[in-house]
C-alpha cells in the first residue's frame, strides 16, 4: 500500500511514506490506528512491526510511540482497517468510502486452542464488505 520515505530512523515518533496517505485511512483519533511496516531486509519473524498512530496528515503518520528500527526507502507499509486481538465473535469498523479497494482478510490464533490460519481476499465496495472466517482447530500445534 505504501513505501517508506527517507528519514524513518529508530526512535522517531513519526513514520513517513513516499506518497500522500489515502483519504479512507482510519484517522486514529477516537480509536487507535495501526500501521504495519515490513522491513524487507529482515528475514526473521520480527520483520513486520505494528505501530500505533494518533493521526496522519499528508504523508506522515504521527506515532504514539517511536520506531524500533531504521527503515530504508524500499521497505513497505500498510494500514489495516481492522487490526485487533478479537475477544468477541465478530469485529466491525466504519470506513470513509472513497473507491473500491482490494482487501485481504487474515485470522490467526495461537492460544489454548490453536486454529489453522484463515485467509481470503475480496473487494471493499460502496456497500461495505462482510465475510465469515473458518476457524478449524489445528491438531498439530498445542
Amino acid at each position: 500500500m505504501y513505501v517508506s520515505a527517507a528519514g524513518n530512523t529508530a526512535s522517531n515518533a513519526a513514520f513517513i511514506v513516499s506518497t500522500t496517505i489515502t483519504a479512507d485511512t482510519p484517522a486514529g483519533t477516537t480509536t487507535p490506528g495501526y500501521i504495519r511496516v515490513v522491513d524487507i531486509s529482515d528475514t526473521t519473524a520480527t520483520r513486520e512491526a505494528r505501530y500505533t498512530y494518533s493521526s496522519w496528515s499528508g504523508s506522515t503518520f504521527t506515532l504514539t510511540g517511536t520506531l524500533d528500527r531504521t527503515y530504508s526507502t524500499d521497505d513497505t507499509a500498510y494500514v489495516p482497517f481492522i487490526d485487533i486481538n478479537a475477544t468477541e465473535s465478530s469485529a466491525a469498523v466504519t470506513v470513509i468510502y472513497t473507491a473500491d479497494r482490494s482487501i485481504i482478510i487474515r485470522v490467526r490464533r495461537k492460544a489454548t486452542t490453536a486454529i489453522l490460519p484463515f485467509e481470503t481476499t475480496g473487494t471493499f465496495g460502496s456497500a461495505g464488505y462482510s465475510t465469515t472466517a473458518i476457524r478449524t482447530t489445528d491438531s498439530i500445534v498445542t
